[in-house]
């Protein structure tokens, strides 16, 4: 798809605002600074042409994992390349990007950093922002579902509903936006659900995107299954051994694909968790020595 790229096919609209231009141009230096470039200047070159022509989330599982934990290193693009709207929509994935590979000072789900600050976007008028707002929302909802947020995740599904996927049907960011929202729901959700059917269906998730190599689908269900195993109000010596086991892949799995933010965060519940484990086989050892 990427090699069948046309330039004469995306000049009927009008070129990148300058502004646009320049912001993307310090993204690519930005991204480029501590990344190879073994793989050459094809690959880079399709990175671009993918990133500003299909503005989605599919680049966001893509980029993270580009010399695990860096972006490659892409070519600025074409002066009068594609349309004006795919700016702000390439910024905001862009920016969900730069928060999951921890370039974002710490920012998590507040999409604010070199690629675009959200609260600029949105104060703009409503009319102006357009089918922006409802990439935001998509984009927002992922990030929601990503770092843990799900309960701010599920109140903005609750209000804006299948928007997305009712303007945008069978767009690439449709079927992950309603993947992220059905998270967030699920745990919002969740105290109503019994514990042993829980953990089976999410035994099941992590088998089946382990089979499917979804690095980061994997790591998303098994950081939520040990969330609640440890959530458990009669939480056990097993539970916790298996919540071990769980946030240990997690961490493999989004190191792997490239979400070093993500997972900087885990390890000191991991620590916590060891400790509770320690204490928990000492008093057992003290209690039958006596």
């Amino acid at each position: 798809m990427l090699r069948g790229w046309n330039q004469k096919s995306v000049n009927r609209d009008a070129s990148w605002p300058v502004h646009g231009q320049r912001r993307i141009r310090a993204l690519f230096n930005l991204c480029s600074k501590d990344t190879s470039q073994d793989d050459g200047g094809r690959r880079d070159e399709c990175s671009v042409v993918f990133v500003a022509r299909h503005p989605s989330c599919i680049f966001i599982w893509q980029a993270p994992s580009e010399g695990r934990g860096g972006l490659s290193s892409p070519r600025p693009p074409n002066e009068n390349f594609t349309a004006t709207h795919n700016v702000e929509t390439t910024l905001i994935t862009w920016q969900a990007i730069l928060n999951l590979m921890g370039r974002s000072q710490k920012r998590t789900t507040e999409l604010q950093g070199e690629a675009m600050d959200e609260r600029e976007f949105l104060s703009q008028e409503e009319e102006t922002v357009g089918f922006s707002m409802d990439h935001f929302q998509a984009i927002k909802s992922l990030v929601f579902c990503y770092f843990g947020a799900h309960d701010a995740g599920a109140e903005l599904a609750i209000k804006k509903g299948d928007i997305y996927l009712k303007k945008s049907p069978g767009g690439p960011v449709g079927s992950v936006d309603c993947f992220c929202r059905s998270v967030s729901l699920y745990d919002a959700a969740r105290k109503h659900k019994r514990k042993r059917r829980f953990c089976r269906k999410h035994a099941v998730a992590a088998r089946s995107t382990m089979r499917a190599i979804a690095r980061n689908d994997l790591a998303l269900a098994n950081e939520r299954l040990a969330d609640y195993l440890l959530s458990s109000s009669k939480l056990n010596d097993g539970d916790r051994e298996d919540a071990r086991f769980r946030l240990e892949k997690a961490i493999e799995c989004y190191t792997d694909w490239g979400a070093l933010e993500k997972a900087e965060l885990l390890p000191p519940k991991l620590e916590d968790l060891k400790n509770q484990l320690s204490a928990a086989f000492e008093e057992t050892a003290t209690s039958q020595c006596l």
